[in-house]
């Protein structure tokens, strides 16, 4: 099964050969003139030492940033909320990964999940309120696709590599919907069917109650009626696909592999 999207593969190429190049002319640059923050050099053109500042910074804040989390998050074990991680450890081992290390903290409100990296650490932190939305099947939908960006190596050396390449905004966001798209899959082989992924990402749009009463049928329906020039260049400009969007690739993607096995 290819969990991987062709997209993906064709947008890692391009984002790395962009950061490849990036490196080398702001490392050249940051020789030749060596101002950590100037924008442009003595002879007036932009000084590409400057993204090369940015995505060091960028390594700098990211260890900040997990420290705050290891600091202030509750880390799943043994004797600290076991059965979610158990679910963890299950389905990393199903990939023949070592399971990252799992926190819990409070997102204001939001219903979300992300998984990082530093250095050689793994982490994924579940937002309280997403396990406090979802159920069992719906939240271990989610733990996959979050287990997809540390299988995927979307978080890591490599991704801070490529941090630099993030000038090429529109680059940048359409390798990021085609990460999403590939985590998905690997969220639909862990969990083994659609339906709790579906239902997850319903919940997260709209909260635990409305979306036991969303159906998926009317919901798509809806969105490709509503579909137009305007949604289609709105999207370019997100991280993330539209769930409409994610939900219905899912599908095509499930049924292929339908045929396949067939």
């Amino acid at each position: 099964m290819r969990l991987r999207t062709r997209k993906e593969i064709i947008y890692f190429i391009l984002m790395f050969v962009t950061a490849t190049v990036l490196w080398v002319l702001g490392i050249v640059d940051l020789l030749n003139h060596p101002n950590l923050f100037a924008f442009t050099t003595p002879g007036g053109r932009f000084s590409f030492s400057f993204p090369v500042v940015v995505a060091i910074f960028s390594f700098l804040l990211n260890g900040v940033a997990i420290t705050v989390i290891r600091m202030n998050g509750v880390r799943l074990g043994h004797q600290q909320l076991p059965e979610i991680y158990h679910m963890v450890e299950k389905m990393a081992g199903t990939l023949g990964m070592r399971g990252p290390d799992t926190y819990v903290m409070h997102g204001s409100g939001a219903i979300n999940a992300f998984a990082t990296v530093f250095v050689r650490r793994k982490i994924i932190v579940l937002y309280a309120e997403t396990i406090e939305t979802l159920s069992k099947d719906e939240l271990s939908a989610i733990i996959a696709h979050e287990l997809g960006h540390i299988y995927l190596h979307h978080v890591g050396f490599v991704h801070w590599f490529l941090t630099i390449a993030e000038i090429v905004v529109p680059l940048k966001l359409a390798f990021s919907r085609a990460r999403e798209y590939s985590c998905d899959r690997v969220a639909y082989y862990l969990v083994g069917g659609i339906e709790p992924f579906q239902k997850a990402l319903i919940k997260i749009q709209v909260g635990k109650h409305i979306g036991q009463r969303i159906k998926f049928v009317g919901y798509l329906q809806q969105a490709r009626k509503e579909e137009s020039f305007f949604s289609w260049f709105s999207e370019k400009w997100t991280t993330h696909p539209f769930i409409p969007h994610r939900i219905a690739a899912l599908e095509r993607f499930t049924e292929q592999n339908r045929q396949e096995t067939i």
